[in-house]
């Protein structure tokens, strides 16, 4: 068991497997609620992480489907909380100097190419990619967790427009609530992740 452990990486633990656990655990113990009783048992280890690892693999797919890059345009657009955004400062460098190695012009379809062009630049320079891949881990985890709650916030409103019902309702609100919470965080990292990249590149060419 330890050995499978320690041939995961960081995406592998927290996207898939953990995100899976904590889906299960939530599903085991909320479920019985909406008459739908789920019979795993915890206590056998390896059963519990392997259906783990899969309902995260699948949730993780289903995530995947929502593509991150339509975050990366608000990330060239200053606002007041630099850690999902650039100053214009840098924003002019960055795009100034990759548009005129790539020949190209900046514009709103044009961002992925320059954050490409960046992040071919950060790993081809050997630095560490742990502070990126925590980023991505954290916000994979966040979004397979929204899509979770949305699932939840659903089987809610249909179980409560059958059966008027004050725990459907409370459920219904605890549900949307999280689903909120959860995409904001999606959100936050998978910008804070861009950032990174891109500052890198302004802090590396810009001396």
């Amino acid at each position: 068991m330890d050995k499978i452990l320690e041939k995961l990486g960081i995406y592998d633990l927290m996207v898939l497997l953990l995100t899976g656990m904590i889906i299960l655990l939530i599903t085991i113990k909320i479920f019985p609620i909406f008459n739908f009783h789920i019979k795993i048992d915890a206590d056998d280890s390896l059963q519990f992480l392997i259906i783990s690892y899969f309902i995260g693999m699948v949730f993780q797919e289903l995530g995947s489907k929502f593509s991150g890059r339509k975050l990366l345009k608000p990330v060239f657009k200053v606002s007041n909380d630099l850690h999902i955004s650039l100053s214009q400062k840098e924003i002019d460098f960055i795009t100034n100097t990759v548009c005129d190695k790539l020949d190209i012009v900046f514009t709103d379809d044009s961002v992925s190419e320059i954050y490409n062009y960046c992040k071919a630049c950060y790993i081809k320079s050997n630095k560490t990619t742990i502070e990126i891949d925590k980023q991505q881990s954290i916000g994979g985890m966040a979004r397979s967790l929204s899509i979770y709650f949305v699932l939840i916030f659903l089987i809610s409103v249909i179980k409560f427009l059958i059966c008027i019902n004050s725990t459907y309702f409370f459920m219904t609100i605890i549900s949307c609530l999280m689903t909120y919470i959860f995409y904001n965080r999606y959100v936050r990292f998978f910008k804070m992740r861009y950032v990174l990249i891109l500052r890198a590149f302004y802090y590396e060419n810009n001396r």
